[in-house]
C-alpha cells in the first residue's frame, strides 16, 4: 500500500512538473511572452537580467508569422530523429525484477507526461536503437480508443535507468549541435 501512495505521488509531482514546463514553453516559444515583454521595454519579473538578455531585441517576418530575430524555421527531420519501437514478443513480458522497464502506450498518461504504473519489463533479445534514455522524447503514435485521444501525447523517460520502447511510440532524439 505504501509503494502504491508513493508511486501516485509522483505520477502527481510528475504531471505537475510537466504542466509547468508545457506552461513555461508555451509562453517563451509559441507566446514569445519574454521578447514581448522586452521589446515593449518592460522588465519581466519572473526572469533576471541575465536571462533576460539572451532573447532577441526586435521580430522578424517570416511565412509563418512574426518570430525572434535570428531564429529560422526548420522541420523536426531537420533538428531531430524520429524512430519507431520495438515490435516486442510477448513471451518476453516479465516481472519487475527479471528485465528491463519498457515504455509503452500504457505508461504515457493522457494529454502527456509519465505514467510509471504503465511501464511494462522485458527480458527477451532487443537491439540497442530501441532504448530511449531521459534525453529522448517518447511520443504515441497508436490509440487503442476510438477517439484516439493519446495519439500525439508525449513524455521523457526519466527512470533511473534507460528502457525499452514498444512499436506504438515514435522516438525523438535531438540532433546536438
Amino acid at each position: 500500500e505504501n509503494i502504491r501512495v508513493l508511486i501516485e505521488l509522483q505520477e502527481l509531482i510528475l504531471r505537475k512538473n510537466e504542466e509547468l514546463i508545457s506552461t513555461l514553453f508555451r509562453s517563451w516559444f509559441i507566446d514569445f511572452d519574454p521578447m514581448k515583454t522586452k521589446v515593449e521595454g518592460k522588465s519581466a519579473n519572473e526572469m533576471d537580467e541575465e536571462t533576460t538578455a539572451l532573447f532577441p531585441n526586435y521580430f522578424e517576418d517570416s511565412e509563418l508569422g512574426p518570430i525572434p530575430a535570428g531564429w529560422k524555421i526548420r522541420t523536426i527531420g531537420e533538428i531531430a530523429k524520429i524512430s519507431r519501437g520495438l515490435s516486442y514478443k510477448g513471451a518476453g513480458l516479465c516481472e519487475i525484477d527479471d528485465g528491463i522497464p519498457m515504455m509503452n502506450m500504457g505508461s504515457i498518461a493522457m494529454g502527456g507526461g509519465l505514467k510509471i504504473t504503465g511501464l511494462k519489463y522485458y527480458n527477451l533479445k532487443f537491439k540497442q536503437k530501441f532504448i530511449a534514455t531521459k534525453d529522448d522524447i517518447l511520443v504515441v503514435n497508436t490509440s487503442v480508443t476510438k477517439d484516439g485521444k493519446l495519439i500525439g501525447s508525449a513524455a521523457i523517460p526519466e527512470l533511473s535507468t534507460e528502457c525499452l520502447f514498444t512499436h506504438h511510440l515514435y522516438k525523438v532524439t535531438p540532433n546536438i549541435q
